[in-house]
């Protein structure tokens, strides 16, 4: 491993979540000894050690069960789909505010992205990063009447009564070709907490963990609601999904040897 490459790669997750405000932990060198590992530069966090976006696992100092992550991962990249759908060129966050955003929410919006996007880029090893050039996920921040006027189906579950607070579309190319666009939307007049944990869970799932199913391990992706950031086994799920020996488009069958052979060097027997 090139260690003073590795470092600073670490030193620049934690500049840009200190501008955010997050907490700033020790970041962990990747274990050697697993081809994953070897693949991708990114640390996992353990324990309680969180990346400003961590929560939900604090104290486990242990690594989550082979068996449960493997579960998981099927049931958050395939659902009920047929293919495996991740991104294969760089990722590009947009933001498309609504008036109702002020100036000052909009910038410091952006920061907390911007390094929840750093973070993410140095997990998953794939590039990711804000743009308004060539936009791979569009951010739509509105107000609920700004987003009734888009009218679009797409919006319903954040303009109705009793909906929520933010939703996703997505669209997928040919077999193979990865996704071509992910819109995400999210109310601008609710409480900034709750505009981060939408920023999390929607950006991470429009890089390809989209479906939402009841979890073996604590996860922002449970439809259960009970967890409100980002957690260990997430990044871990991520990690997984952007390894190169997964390739969009892969069946579910086809994916299973790869993804039982990952959660083993992830995680623990």
């Amino acid at each position: 491993m090139n260690w003073p490459a590795y470092i600073g790669r670490a030193a620049i997750v934690a500049a840009a979540l200190a501008v955010s405000g997050c907490e700033i932990p020790d970041i962990l060198p990747p274990q050697e000894s697993t081809p994953a590992a070897r693949g991708i530069d990114g640390a996992i966090p353990s324990g309680g050690q969180r990346i400003g976006l961590f929560a939900g696992d604090a104290g486990d100092t242990d690594p989550p069960e082979a068996a449960a992550l493997a579960a998981d991962f099927q049931s958050l990249a395939f659902g009920g789909a047929q293919m495996l759908q991740r991104w294969k060129g760089p990722v590009h966050i947009s933001f498309f505010f609504g008036v109702s955003m002020t100036t000052d929410r909009r910038a410091a919006d952006k920061d907390y992205v911007a390094a929840l996007a750093v973070g993410l880029e140095h997990f998953t090893g794939h590039p990711i990063k804000l743009s308004q050039a060539d936009p791979s996920i569009r951010v739509f921040v509105m107000d609920a009447a700004e987003l009734r006027s888009a009218s679009t189906a797409a919006l319903a579950a954040v303009t109705g009564q009793g909906g929520q607070f933010c939703t996703i579309s997505t669209a997928a190319g040919e077999f193979g070709k990865g996704l071509l666009e992910v819109d995400v939307y999210i109310r601008s007049d609710i409480p900034g907490a709750e505009r981060h944990a939408c920023y999390q869970e929607m950006i991470a799932r429009a890089l390809g963990l989209h479906h939402s199913r009841a979890m073996h391990l604590p996860s922002l992706f449970s439809d259960d609601g009970t967890i409100e950031s980002l957690t260990r086994n997430d990044y871990i799920l991520l990690r997984m999904l952007y390894d190169p020996r997964l390739r969009p488009g892969m069946t579910r069958a086809g994916a299973r040897p790869v993804i039982s052979l990952l959660a083993e060097e992830l995680g623990r027997p």
